[in-house]
């Protein structure tokens, strides 16, 4: 996580690249050679990973994030740690776990039954189907769309929902 000012009320957590992801691919660098991480490498980097859910899931403000491309596995994860997920329309959720193997980094399972419930998060974990935004709005992993204007879009009104988020106070 990039710092965040100190006095802010709420932050906005979002990919700068294609798609909204937390860097965990351990399938990037396939092929073997000299590109191919050695397994302590790999390990530090996982842990590198869980250190930044933990610093996300610790932050001591509300934290609005903007999701778009292709959510994946710990991309999912990462969203589910924020108070309010808003998606480019275009944006596509897969859980993976079936195919890729479970991976217990960012809570993803704890996470998304507390989100979603119990019998569709295993509907998720069992079926491995994709979602759109739209069904993904449905099942409750996201509360907004944004429908038209792309990522600039998405980023303006991740920022207004943030503000929104903000300025409620409870007493």
């Amino acid at each position: 996580l990039r710092e965040v000012e100190p006095r802010a009320a709420s932050a906005v957590l979002q990919g700068a690249g294609l798609h909204f992801s937390v860097g965990g691919n351990p399938y990037a660098a396939r092929g073997g050679g000299a590109n191919e991480p050695s397994l302590p490498s790999f390990a530090r980097s996982l842990r590198r990973l869980y250190e930044g859910f933990l610093q996300l899931r610790s932050l001591e403000r509300l934290r609005v994030c903007a999701v778009h491309g292709s959510l994946v596995g710990g991309a999912i994860a990462g969203c589910l740690h924020a108070d309010s997920v808003v998606a480019e329309a275009g944006t596509t959720f897969e859980h993976g776990n079936l195919t890729r193997g479970v991976c217990p980094l960012g809570l993803l399972s704890r996470s998304l039954i507390a989100r979603v419930g119990r019998d569709r998060a295993f509907a998720l974990y069992l079926r491995s189907e994709t979602l759109d935004a739209r069904a993904a709005r449905a099942l409750g992993l996201v509360e907004e769309v944004v429908e038209r204007g792309g990522v600039a879009a998405l980023h303006a009104r991740a920022v207004a929902r943030a503000r929104e988020l903000a300025a409620v106070r409870i007493d």
